[in-house]
């Protein structure tokens, strides 16, 4: 996303400028796509406020176990961090809590920076879907009987509005293809060396962190993949609604211009890297079939 900064609020200023008024709203039921977004975001928060402390004080609640059963303060952390030294010390204890604020900090901040980039993509995509759908239902709505040049017009003013939908979408699509592919092709690998490391002979403590972890990453590709594929079938609506509407009562100019759209909607806009990989639930399904592929091989080895 910083990569993309000035592109970013393109996209943002032309999604403001672009968005149905109040009337539509009311009309095409488009609110719902607001609640579809915001039981999202509440869901994402709620996981992330949960997850996150019980992450980070979990260290220090095993470390304050030690205490109580083997008489010695084990040095725990959130994240794997530099020697701090001798425990013996005198300052050790002050160098671990610097060194455990800065893993505290590492942990909180690093989530909430995925999270909220998680949003950012889910709250466009949610946008994307709300206009293809629109789009749909505006050409439902056509009557070629009722008035040719009328509803050529109002035609060619659809197929506007689809091809700036369509370069917004591929906008966004460049914007997030790198983190997109980077996160489904890393949450294979989370999830196999996680499972495998909670099969290990391990404390509990270990065991829920790797679980905590474990949600998360599933949490993480689940939604990705979800809000992908309802974007493609949002997308597949605009051609589905060309072949649907009383086309064959307008003229053959009106027909020609349908059978444009047509061509141009054939294929719906599915979120991509760079064409190799589709982001719908069947790249959940690989997603998961490749981490117990690998961790069918790490437990064999």
């Amino acid at each position: 996303m910083y990569y993309r900064r000035q592109a970013l609020p393109r996209v943002l200023k032309t999604l403001d400028e672009i968005y149905p008024e109040n009337r539509e709203e009311e009309k095409y039921n488009l609110k719902k796509y607001f609640r579809y977004y915001s039981r999202i975001e509440k869901f994402i928060w709620s996981f992330y406020r949960v997850v996150g402390p019980v992450y980070v004080t979990l260290p220090l609640v095993q470390s304050l176990r030690c205490i109580w059963t083997m008489g010695q303060f084990t040095l725990f952390l959130p994240l794997s961090l530099w020697k701090m030294g001798d425990p013996m010390d005198n300052q050790w204890w002050l160098l671990y809590i610097v060194y455990y604020m800065i893993g505290a900090f590492s942990a909180i901040s690093s989530g909430m920076t995925i999270t909220g980039c998680d949003l950012c993509l889910y709250s466009l995509i949610t946008q994307l879907c709300m206009h293809y759908d629109l789009l749909s239902r505006r050409i439902l709505e056509l009557q070629p009987a009722e008035g040719e040049d009328l509803v050529t017009k109002k035609l060619h003013i659809l197929i506007r509005q689809h091809r700036q939908i369509t370069d917004l979408a591929n906008e966004i699509n460049r914007i997030f293809a790198l983190s997109i592919i980077f996160s489904v092709m890393s949450s294979s690998f989370t999830l196999c060396l996680v499972a495998y490391q909670m099969l290990d002979d391990v404390s509990m403590f270990t065991i829920v962190k790797a679980f905590i972890l474990l949600l998360y990453e599933s949490k993480q590709v689940i939604i990705t993949c979800y809000v992908g594929q309802k974007l493609k079938e949002c997308s597949s609506l605009v051609n589905a609604s060309l072949y649907a509407h009383s086309w064959y009562d307008g003229s053959p100019k009106y027909r020609r211009c349908v059978l444009f759209m047509l061509l141009c909607t054939m294929e719906p806009f599915v979120l991509n890297f760079m064409g190799i990989a589709d982001i719908t639930v069947i790249t959940l399904k690989e997603v998961y079939g490749n981490a117990y592929r690998l961790f069918t091989v790490f437990k064999s080895a």
